[in-house]
């Protein structure tokens, strides 16, 4: 999934393996599926064939070194990232996990949207995040947590909790 933009520039670039079909988040495109006619089609009766190496996701970089890249993302990475959120952070089916990173970054993708799905784990999406109202500890966040609560595990990155997950036993 891409947008216009995007996709002029990286859709014919040698090296773009295992793009079957390109999902176009904005307007129409020759080479591309409208992400409104995605919705609306009949839903397909299974998963397209992929590779391991093949690209799963393609994320662009913030380009802090210079032009913003497309990062390829493999399905192999993707299922080892799966494994190391598992092992290190110990999700698990029972988990609810509450996101609060953006979809369009790696962390919120990968290590928290995909890893806890891929566990059987419940996912809750934060419609905004607040810095301010999520580290006072207000009511209602996942901050929030007295010593008998149940299991809660969080994801930190650059000091900021990222995702929380508490066991729904």
């Amino acid at each position: 999934m891409t947008t216009g933009e995007q996709f002029d520039k990286v859709s014919g670039q040698e090296g773009i393996r295992g793009v079957g079909t390109w999902l176009l988040a904005d307007g129409r495109m020759e080479g591309s599926l409208p992400f409104g006619d995605a919705l609306s089609a009949d839903p397909v009766s299974a998963p397209a064939p992929a590779a391991p190496d093949d690209v799963a996701v393609l994320l662009y970089t913030s380009g802090t070194t210079g032009f913003p890249k497309g990062a390829m993302i493999s399905h192999r990475n993707t299922l080892f990232n799966v494994d190391s959120c598992r092992a290190t952070l110990g999700y698990r089916e029972d988990d609810v996990g509450l996101l609060t990173l953006p979809l369009f970054h790696v962390t919120g993708l990968h290590s928290q949207l995909v890893a806890l799905l891929a566990c059987g784990a419940t996912v809750l999406l934060q419609k905004e995040y607040d810095t301010g109202r999520f580290s006072s500890g207000s009511p209602g966040t996942a901050s929030r947590r007295s010593s008998s609560s149940p299991r809660s595990t969080s994801c930190s990155r650059s000091g900021a909790t990222s995702a929380a997950t508490t066991s729904r036993r």
